[in-house]
């Protein structure tokens, strides 16, 4: 039952992915740098047509206040609020309740994933004999390519912890070929998550943060909210999906990436598709990079 809540995670990262015309040779960071500060310069908005919108507002208002009372509830009752409630927070209940996950019992950690023979990377409410361990960390480091003069080098930690609250941060360096010479700038995030369903097999894990952006005129922040999910089918493979949804400075930013790896006791190796929208410049590609559990 757990592959049927990475599936449609995955599909959706997949869906995110929108063909778009690339910009023009060599100037992906610059535009990157023009959006994050600037915008990306494309509203719309109609300064008459607004004061028109607010004035017929005001005309309908007093119409509005004089209607009688009709004696219809017009606020929703409990029960069309728990609905939609339930339906807003399906994306954290329904794996919660795929996986087995009841909050009642803790999860502990693998020094890594299938030790001992044992399913997945977690042991819930451990056997006798068996060490406690109340947290991991995963460092990772990857490159990633668009084949167009634009090169990715990135780094990833994270820090898990029984209490199921983990620290995850990640950093990027964008390298890019233009006709002036090499070019490059740094994207990151830091965030706060909250492991909302886990079993011996999956992991789902969701929260915010922060992003961030830097190169030579100075650092530029935004906020970050990330909804992931790490999923252990059978030794060796290690299956994640993961969507960034936020802003970076006056740019909005959407990440999504999917990844299959191969673990060999402490170790991983891994390839997938990294795909990221911040304002107008779309980029992506595949990826290859390794990790170490420890």
């Amino acid at each position: 039952m757990p592959r049927a809540a990475v599936g449609p995670l995955l599909l959706a990262c997949i869906a995110l992915v929108i063909a778009s015309p690339p910009p023009a040779r060599g100037q992906v960071l610059d535009q990157l740098r023009h959006d994050v500060r600037e915008g990306t310069g494309d509203s719309s908005s109609n300064p008459s047509s607004n004061n028109s919108s607010t004035n017929d507002t005001k005309r309908r208002e007093p119409a509005e206040a004089s209607c009688p009372d009709s004696g219809i509830e017009t606020e929703p009752s409990r029960d069309a609020c728990e609905f939609i409630l339930r339906v807003l927070m399906a994306p954290y209940w329904i794996p919660a309740s795929m996986s087995g996950d009841d909050y009642e019992k803790a999860g502990y950690f693998l020094r890594y994933p299938y030790r001992d023979e044992r399913p997945g990377s977690m042991y819930i409410t451990p056997p006798d004999g068996l060490r406690h361990r109340d947290w991991q960390a995963e460092l990772a480091f990857e490159y990633a390519d668009n084949f167009d003069d634009l090169a990715r080098y990135g780094g990833h930690l994270r820090l898990s912890t029984t209490s199921r609250v983990d620290v995850e941060t990640n950093w990027n360096t964008l390298a890019e070929e233009t006709p002036r010479g090499n070019d490059h700038v740094t994207i990151g995030d830091v965030d706060l998550l909250f492991r909302f369903a886990q079993s011996e097999r999956l992991q789902m894990r969701s929260g915010i943060g922060a992003n961030w952006f830097d190169d030579h005129q100075g650092a530029v922040a935004g906020f970050n909210f990330r909804y992931g999910a790490d999923y252990f089918p059978c030794r060796p493979w290690h299956l994640a999906a993961l969507c960034d949804l936020g802003e970076l400075g006056k740019a909005g930013l959407v990440h999504v990436r999917s990844t299959a790896g191969i673990t060999y006791a402490r170790w991983e190796l891994f390839t997938g598709y990294d795909y990221r929208k911040i304002g107008s410049v779309h980029f992506g590609g595949p990826l290859a990079g390794v990790q170490f559990r420890f």
